[in-house]
């Protein structure tokens, strides 16, 4: 679901609840809403995915501030990790990182969302139907990862996007128009 449930954030064993406890302490009565949120779900997703074992950590957790969560890098994209636009997050490249675990589905949550590439990595479950509601997703591309399941219709909602690559995972079904 968009968001956590009461019963997750209370289990201090499930990744939801580290997230809010982290997100507690690093916030202060000046955090913005949207920072307190985007660093929830970010932190969702490091948690999440196994984030002390990732490659590169690439300043994730080191302040409440996301839009610093990244490193430019000389390549088509030009960073991994987090980047915004007017402290917004706007893409999310985690790519051939040591990922493993599942992909939260209150990513999609983080509404300025143009670009998530998580491939190349070793998650596993489904691909969160949540994703359909990402009105600004230009760019989806979760291949090579242990994702299985059926492909959700709801990714057909996704009228701007225009890269999506789901190969090299063991779904079925059609890819939704």
């Amino acid at each position: 679901s968009l968001v956590s449930d009461k019963e997750d954030l209370l289990d201090e064993s499930n990744p939801r609840n580290e997230a809010l406890r982290w997100v507690a302490e690093e916030s202060t009565p000046e955090s913005s809403r949207n920072d307190i949120l985007q660093g929830y779900i970010l932190s969702l997703l490091y948690f999440s995915t196994d984030g002390e074992n990732w490659n590169k950590q690439y300043s994730f957790l080191k302040s409440l501030d996301v839009c610093q969560w990244n490193e430019e890098y000389s390549s088509a994209s030009g960073f991994l990790g987090v980047k915004c636009i007017d402290g917004n997050v706007t893409d999310i490249h985690l790519i051939s990182n040591a990922l493993s675990g599942t992909i939260p589905s209150e990513i999609a949550s983080i509404g300025k969302l143009q670009s998530l590439e998580l491939r190349r990595n070793a998650l596993r479950g489904t691909i969160p139907s949540e994703l359909g509601v990402l009105a600004n997703l230009l760019t989806l591309n979760i291949d090579d990862n242990d994702l299985n399941d059926t492909i959700p219709s709801e990714l057909g909602r996704l009228k701007n996007l225009q890269i999506l690559d789901l190969g090299d995972n063991d779904l079925n079904g059609k890819i939704p128009s």
